[in-house]
């Protein structure tokens, strides 16, 4: 049994969302939208109210499946296993009213219902938003699976049917039809409201729009990269960099103790004496190379060749020869040259900090492992960057898979209209008012059920 919530524990949650409201306008405008929830988390010895950013991905994630409510005294009321809403002590009339009308909830009596524009506007943002206050018995909670949703509706209703039978009132009774009706309305509502809310929405257009950059279908998505996404896009964009990069990204979080050793690179060459040619003649190492851009053009071209990566852009080259060849001792020149090895955590943070990009490649390029089996997964990790490199190799690294600003305005559909603001078409949301339609709509066909159904069970005797 988890411990009870307090009405100190209430009021104090309520008193920070009150003052956050007042300075705070960004979380006043959200609180206003309902895009802030609330949900209760049961401990043995303490339980608490948590709170809810329904536009923040990680707070979401972090408590997403979870019933999620508009104010503390609604998540301490409609909570399995709590429901004594302590700050709302009435007579009988009130407690009737708690435990069968959900809608009394929107009484002023709650203190951050005042924020409302009206009861009506109130309870018409609950059936778009959750649909908990439209919908009697199972589907008061959205994140309930509309399978069990529909067992418990049924239940609901069993036991109404049995208690007018137990009584000899049929008045109490409620008909089979009914029943039936009533589950399969609540688990249809609970379904539809939740395939057109807004985090199911925006999940589904964050996942075709990936899917398009990519070119593939969205069922052929990696495991876990809508995540990881979402988790890059708190703070930067995510880039065909980031995605050719994951099978590597992904082979350095595993064993990061290991020991990384380099492959020997070519040697460098003079340049000939035709122009843009190479001579047969290694360049004294160690020593300052001076050249002509068009020799040194030849020169790098030639190296770059040797290492497997011809269409390196000269001047990166340049730059990686003058400081791994002309500079023994350097970095570059000790651990390319000079037969060094390194941890695989410093390994790392050299691809991550090396500014150079063909110097970058190199040290993904000629690493390699003693241990067989890691050597494996590096081969597989590095076949699966190349053929993504391939894959995708007119996109820059730096190139927006899909920004922050453009996951921000996904989770709507919209529709456009003929006025302008500055140079930017208008558009009105067409989401809610879909929404709206595909819960409430089998509750329509609810009323036609036990006729529908009595039509199909019964003979025609006339």
């Amino acid at each position: 049994m988890p411990a009870q919530l307090s009405a100190e524990q209430i009021q104090k949650a309520e008193q920070m969302v009150r003052a956050r409201m007042a300075s705070d306008p960004v979380f006043s405008n959200k609180m206003r939208e309902g895009k802030i929830k609330f949900l209760v988390e049961p401990g043995d010895k303490l339980s608490q109210i948590k709170i809810v950013d329904m536009t923040n991905v990680a707070n979401v994630e972090k408590y997403g499946g979870r019933a999620m409510f508009n104010t503390p005294q609604e998540a301490e009321h409609f909570t399995l296993g709590f429901g004594r809403q302590p700050t709302r002590e009435g007579g009988l009339k009130d407690a009737a009213y708690r435990a069968t009308m959900p809608r009394y909830q929107h009484q002023i009596n709650d203190p951050l219902r005042k924020y409302s524009k009206s009861k009506l506007a109130d309870a018409g943002q609950d059936i778009l938003s959750t649909s908990r206050y439209a919908i009697p018995f199972g589907a008061m909670l959205t994140n309930v699976a509309p399978l069990p949703t529909m067992v418990i509706t049924a239940g609901v209703g069993a036991a109404a049917k049995g208690l007018g039978a137990l009584t000899g009132e049929e008045e109490l009774q409620e008909t089979w039809p009914n029943i039936a009706g009533n589950a399969a309305a609540a688990g249809t509502s609970v379904a539809a409201n939740r395939y057109f809310s807004e985090p199911e929405v925006k999940e589904r257009q964050l996942k075709k729009h990936v899917a398009n950059q990519l070119g593939i279908e969205p069922s052929q998505l990696e495991a876990g990269l809508l995540p990881e996404i979402k988790q890059t896009l708190e703070t930067t964009p995510y880039t065909f960099g980031d995605w050719r990069n994951r099978p590597l990204t992904q082979f350095d979080a595993a064993n990061p103790d290991a020991n990384v050793k380099f492959k020997s690179l070519p040697m460098v060459f003079t340049p000939g004496k035709e122009l843009g040619t190479t001579g047969a003649k290694v360049m004294p190492k160690g020593k300052d190379i001076k050249m002509s851009r068009q020799q040194w053009d030849a020169v790098a071209k030639k190296f770059a060749i040797d290492v497997g990566m011809p269409d390196t852009d000269p001047e990166q080259v340049k730059k990686f020869i003058m400081e791994a060849w002309a500079r023994p001792q350097s970095v570059e020149g000790e651990t390319f040259y000079g037969k060094k090895g390194m941890p695989k955590k410093k390994w790392i943070e050299r691809k991550a900090n090396e500014e150079n990009p063909f110097t970058q490649e190199l040290y993904k390029q000629q690493a390699y492992f003693e241990d067989p089996q890691m050597q494996e997964a590096y081969d597989k990790a590095m076949a699966d960057y190349k053929a993504r490199w391939k894959r995708m190799k007119t996109k820059g690294p730096k190139a927006s898979i899909i920004t922050p600003q453009q996951y921000a305005k996904m989770g709507d559909y919209t529709l456009p209209v003929w006025a302008k603001l500055g140079n930017e078409r208008l558009s009105i949301s067409t989401r809610p008012i879909i929404r709206a339609g595909a819960t409430l709509l089998p509750l329509g066909v609810q009323a036609l059920a036990p006729y529908a159904i009595k039509a199909f069970t019964e003979d025609d005797n006339d």
